[in-house]
């Protein structure tokens, strides 16, 4: 299947709306995340976000006086949260980087990342992610990651749509489950009208539904000391009832 990150490219401001104005999602990680922060040994001051996309969590966080670096590997979401930022007033260094290539050492008191570990699709890239995250945090140190519990949030077919001043976007998603290799094909159709001009195009990638005892077996492999497996909304331990399941890993 040819990918197509349309969501992230040429569609990434309209794909913007929609995620942003999700305040409830948004309010709930970044509750986990600043509680989370709270409880690790070492004070976090200096954080590391992966897949930042258009800043919907570094710009908060950077506003409650945490400071990031944020990474992510679309131009588009990366020029988006420059904007947010300047407007905001806030010195925030963003770095065009996939999450597999990152190389620091023993820097960061956390590291944290939305959802997209999923688009990691085999063990090899998910343990060179893991394996780069340890060297680049301090000991001690915590990476917070979130996906979701397949077995409770799968949705066959939706359909998103919102409507802000003159720009309209929708977007029509179809998802295909491939049980054998564990992997959602997602297919999803994008319409946008921006100033009377009309946009239509097509976004096609894969996700990988990676167990919570894989993800807790990998991260031990990649040195990590300590895993814990929880409830994003309740951030009690994790059962199949869960939405979403909130990793915290201690290096």
């Amino acid at each position: 299947m040819k990918v197509k990150y349309a969501y992230y490219e040429e569609f990434a401001k309209y794909f913007d709306l929609l995620a942003s104005a999700d305040k409830n999602k948004i309010n709930i990680f970044l509750k986990f995340l600043v509680s989370s922060f709270n409880k690790i040994k070492i004070p976090v001051k200096l954080v590391l976000e992966l897949a930042c996309g258009s800043g919907r969590f570094t710009i908060p966080l950077a506003n409650k006086g945490y400071k990031i670096i944020a990474t992510d590997p679309s131009k588009a979401y990366l020029d988006l949260a420059k904007k947010k930022a300047k407007k905001n007033k806030l010195s925030i260094k963003f770095i065009r980087k996939d999450m597999r290539k990152i190389k620091y050492k023993d820097k960061f008191d956390a590291i944290f990342c939305k959802e997209a570990i999923y688009y990691m699709l085999n063990k090899k890239d998910l343990l060179t992610t893991f394996n780069c995250v340890n060297k680049a945090l301090k000991k001690d140190g915590a990476f917070i990651f979130d996906i979701p519990n397949w077995k409770k949030s799968w949705k066959e077919r939706e359909i998103f749509y919102i409507k802000k001043g003159g720009t309209i976007f929708f977007s029509g998603i179809h998802l295909f489950k491939d049980v054998k290799k564990k992997l959602i094909i997602h297919d999803a159709l994008v319409f946008a009208v921006d100033k009377g001009k009309i946009k239509t195009g097509i976004d096609k990638h894969i996700l990988k539904m990676w167990k919570p005892e894989e993800l807790k077996l990998y991260l031990l492999q990649a040195g990590f000391t300590k895993v814990m497996l929880l409830d994003l909304d309740t951030s009690k331990s994790f059962t199949n009832k869960s939405k979403r399941l909130a990793v915290i890993a201690i290096k």
